[in-house]
């Protein structure tokens, strides 16, 4: 984020590693309170529209995704990357040669899917929400017992030795 008037200042950072970095062109320390104050009013006004830039679009991708997700088949059993995991498909569907995961929230609103091909690599739908939900592997959490695994193979496996639990990877 940026924000240009007769002072520069930015916010920048990296979602991944969760660091964030503030820039002034001019010594904060030196500046006025009020024109700190309008800066950071500014830099805060700024954070607030992306966060509604990115709920629109994690809405689009979400309607997109649910679409993309009824149009797939059930996973093949005899996929490479389920055969190199030792696991069944579950919940898992698949378009080409690729399995496709359901990321959902806890009313089963499908918010983004995630990719893996044969060889195991991962990709995320753009745009799609992944924080706060989930990948549902097997059972619902209406159960007694949840298990949480990180990932997909992972789940898979614990469900196979409980079939009984609910199972999701987060």
């Amino acid at each position: 984020v940026i924000y240009q008037h007769e002072i520069v200042c930015a916010v920048f950072g990296r979602w991944k590693t969760g660091a964030k970095h503030v820039w002034c062109s001019a010594n904060r320390s030196e500046l006025k309170a009020e024109v700190n104050a309008e800066i950071f009013k500014k830099i805060s006004q700024a954070k607030k529209l992306f966060a509604i830039r990115k709920k629109e679009e994690q809405s689009l991708a979400a309607e997109r995704a649910f679409s993309l997700w009824n149009s797939f088949i059930p996973a093949n059993s005899f996929h490479p990357y389920l055969l190199k995991k030792r696991i069944t498909p579950f919940t898992a569907r698949q378009t080409g040669g690729d399995l496709v995961l359901p990321i959902i929230d806890c009313d089963n609103k499908i918010w983004s899917l995630q990719y893996i091909d044969p060889n195991g690599r991962k990709l995320l739908f753009a745009g799609g929400a992944k924080k706060g939900n989930f990948i549902p592997v097997h059972g619902c959490l209406s159960s007694e017992e949840i298990g949480i695994a990180e990932g997909f193979a992972t789940a898979a496996t614990i469900a196979k030795e409980h079939p009984h639990m609910c199972v999701i990877a987060a």
